[in-house]
């Protein structure tokens, strides 16, 4: 069984919040930003936003918004800039450099916004004019692209996500079906128009940017909310996804079918792929225990499973790996954000020889992936899917 070591703790910025975001600045690998608010709460609650350094558990820049912080992410190019998504259905675009923040770009048109909460935002690939453009996603069923320009916002809406179950009745003869609320998304790391949307009816959409409107896969993945979901950061087809109905699943992008399952009988409140191992994944849970999942060593329970939150009985939220060192975030309801470093054995890359490249590491950790995930599949489906996707690189 592997271990995670605490190294340092960082306290609430602000009084009785949860941590609601969590990412890594991409341009500095020591530097962490934090979102506050509260999930639970009907009635408008003041979020906030903090910057730490890992020396330092005092925030170099602290932003209070009107709203619960539901999402954030750095924009690579400039990674001063954030965009921030907010539970009373704004988004805002900060420059973190300034101690107490600025806001950069605002959407002043408020009839042109999410009407629900924004639960993700992820910077995208550049509109035709070169300007900074992000997406986000909202429990409206509605995914967005704003543009940067002068200041302000200009939005446009991408996708109106086909409607779910649920019904509401405008009258006594007429009901509405209402759209599936989005909760949950991630941009592919090669094909950059390329996206994953999983909802609050439990599906989990494949779409592109490119082609608005367009769903071009629609898996029918957990029984519940879909809270969080993944590209693997080493092959390309695979992703992961976690869900209120207390599982994993593993899937390949032209399957309708999961390629593994793993069940934790609690509800699993985010996910993360290892930057480190194509075969390691680590989950939060809502007993306020992190379980951390290696493939390769074993394909039936977790090979560390901790109980990280500062409270007993709190849940953990947010996860994420830092993307140099082996070091792990986790965020709990109570406010505290732990980082730890991980054991060795949490970390173990495919053997590569002294003087290989990059590349042919990366190649490694696909093939270790590959080779495992097959063990999983009768039959030459996953060898014909396996070629394909060689030739999808060749290209």
């Amino acid at each position: 069984m592997g271990t995670l070591f605490p190294l340092w703790k960082f306290p609430p910025s602000s009084a009785n919040r949860s941590v609601t975001a969590l990412t890594w600045n991409p341009a500095y690998s020591d530097m962490l930003i934090i979102g506050y608010g509260l999930y639970d709460r009907a009635e408008r609650i003041q979020g906030a936003i903090a910057v730490f350094t890992l020396n330092n558990d005092h925030p170099n820049t602290l932003i209070h918004t009107e709203s619960t912080v539901l999402s954030i992410d750095c924009l690579p190019s400039k990674p001063y800039l954030i965009c921030v998504g907010l539970m009373d259905g704004d988004v805002i675009v900060y420059d973190i450099s300034i101690p107490a923040g600025k806001a950069n770009f605002t959407n002043t048109n408020y009839t042109c916004k999410h009407f629900g909460c924004v639960w993700q935002v992820r910077w995208c690939t550049s509109s035709a004019n070169r300007q900074p453009c992000f997406c986000s996603i909202g429990s409206d069923g509605k995914i967005m692209r704003w543009t940067c320009i002068k200041g302000e916002l200009r939005q446009v809406v991408l996708f109106d996500l086909p409607s779910s179950t649920k019904t509401t009745r405008l009258d006594d003869s007429t009901l509405l079906s209402l759209p599936d609320p989005a909760i949950a998304f991630d941009f592919h790391r090669i094909r950059t128009d390329i996206f994953l949307v999983g909802t609050e009816d439990g599906k989990i959409y494949k779409a592109s940017i490119d082609d608005p409107g367009i769903i071009d896969m629609t898996f029918d993945a957990h029984e519940f909310a879909v809270y969080s979901v993944q590209w693997s950061p080493f092959h390309p087809n695979v992703f992961v996804s976690c869900s209120a109905d207390g599982t994993v699943k593993i899937w390949h992008e032209k399957m309708n079918e999961y390629l593994m399952r793993f069940d934790l009988c609690t509800s699993l409140q985010d996910i993360a792929w290892s930057p480190y191992t194509s075969t390691m994944f680590t989950v939060a849970g809502a007993t306020g225990k992190v379980y951390m999942f290696d493939i390769y060593s074993n394909k039936l329970e977790p090979i560390c499973e901790q109980r990280l939150a500062k409270e007993s009985r709190k849940m953990c939220t947010k996860i994420a790996f830092n993307p140099i060192h082996p070091i792990l975030l986790v965020g709990d309801e109570t406010g505290w954000t732990i980082c730890l470093k991980l054991s060795p054995n949490l970390r173990k890359k495919a053997k590569i020889r002294k003087g290989i490249d990059i590349e042919h590491n990366y190649n490694l950790e696909f093939d270790k992936l590959a080779q495992e995930l097959s063990r999983t599949v009768t039959g030459d489906s996953m060898n014909d899917i396996l070629n394909d996707q060689m030739n999808d690189i060749e290209d």
